[in-house]
């Protein structure tokens, strides 16, 4: 495979490294207010950054308290209208990367089973995202998505 960068994808990604420390500092502001929102919520674990980093916040990703289904919750947001995803991905899970049978990595799987990314994008709104955490804490406290 040639896997070398095309001189229009180049030309596009200088264009938008002119843009990176405003649309990093926006993504850091929005991740404070999520962290803000979400201080009060114990079912809830909010994306930590680790003393001498700096997290980019490529994605706001939660970690979800033990006895949430976080399918189910992902199901009960959409039909709020709000989008979120899986968090994070177990690798050795993967088909592309899939290992042997032997290969356990019950950190990795647990973080695959109880992650979720909640929207964050750089013209997302601040009551955009009090509806999103709304709405996240509305389902969990149904019960909706509670384990059996």
């Amino acid at each position: 495979f040639n896997y070398k960068m095309s001189d229009i994808n180049a030309t596009i990604l200088i264009e938008q490294l002119k843009r990176y420390d405003q649309v990093l500092t926006k993504k850091r502001e929005l991740a404070t207010f999520y962290d803000k929102l979400l201080e009060t919520n114990p079912y809830v674990q909010r994306p930590q950054e680790p003393q001498n980093s700096y997290h980019v916040y490529q994605t706001y990703a939660v970690l979800l308290a033990n006895g949430i289904d976080r399918n189910n919750l992902i199901l009960a947001l959409r039909e709020d209208g709000v989008q979120t995803t899986i968090g994070t991905y177990a690798s050795h899970i993967q088909p592309v990367y899939r290992s042997s049978d032997c290969d356990i990595c019950p950190n990795s799987l647990k973080l695959y089973h109880q992650t979720l990314a909640l929207p964050l994008y750089y013209s997302l709104k601040e009551e955009e995202m009090t509806y999103v955490i709304e709405r996240l804490n509305c389902n969990i406290n149904k019960h909706i998505v509670l384990k059996g």
